[in-house]
């Protein structure tokens, strides 16, 4: 894969795809990387940016311990290191510091279209087929594995029903794979009916 003045060397992708493979994920993988990037591809004629966005892809969760907002920050330094010493140029190191930095919040402006593509990779799950999802579901519960069942279902809950409360779940549903907002919505609703369930259900 090409930068803008180096490569992103194969002992620099390794390390990546080593940290995706930790044995503390389920979820944050090498499968997810795969599979945010399959997204971004269908996006690739509407991006400003597809360099920056693809390193973004790379390094949105290089470091991943399940919080939110510590995670983006150690991953965009994480991001900057790795880039720096590859000698890649600054513009485009900031650039992508600044996206990673920016999925914290999982809220993009109109303005910036790039950000907003990225986020809709990194959504991309919750259009999945409801067997990809379910099992994309279980995957996180176990990263969480250390939050009380309790405590789990109540945070699970808010995060699904804010994403329910924004109407559409993809700024640009239409480069998502046919259905994919359709069923977003379904699978969503599904967890969260499962989630009010008690736990013998």
């Amino acid at each position: 894969m090409q930068c803008r003045s180096t490569r992103l060397e194969e002992s620099v992708r390794d390390a990546i795809l080593e940290a995706y493979e930790a044995p503390r994920r389920h979820y944050h993988t090498v499968e997810h990387l795969a599979e945010v990037l399959a997204a971004l591809e269908h996006s690739r004629a509407e991006q400003e940016d597809p360099t920056a966005l693809t390193l973004a892809a790379f390094f949105r969760d290089v470091v991943y311990e399940g919080r939110v907002g510590d995670d983006e920050k150690a991953s965009a330094t994480r991001a900057r290191a790795d880039l720096e010493r590859l000698g890649t140029d600054q513009p485009l190191i900031a650039r992508v510091e600044a996206l990673v930095l920016a999925t914290a919040g999982h809220q993009a402006s109109e303005e910036d279209r790039d950000l907003a593509l990225l986020l809709d990779a990194d959504l991309s799950i919750l259009g999945a087929s409801p067997d990809r999802y379910a099992r994309y579901a279980n995957d996180i519960r176990k990263e969480y594995g250390w939050v009380e069942d309790a405590a789990y279902r109540e945070g699970r809950r808010r995060v699904l029903e804010s994403f329910l409360s924004r109407g559409q779940v993809f700024s640009h549903p239409h480069l998502m794979t046919e259905g994919a907002e359709e069923r977003a919505q379904r699978n969503r609703t599904t967890e969260i009916e499962s989630l009010g369930r008690p736990l013998d259900a």
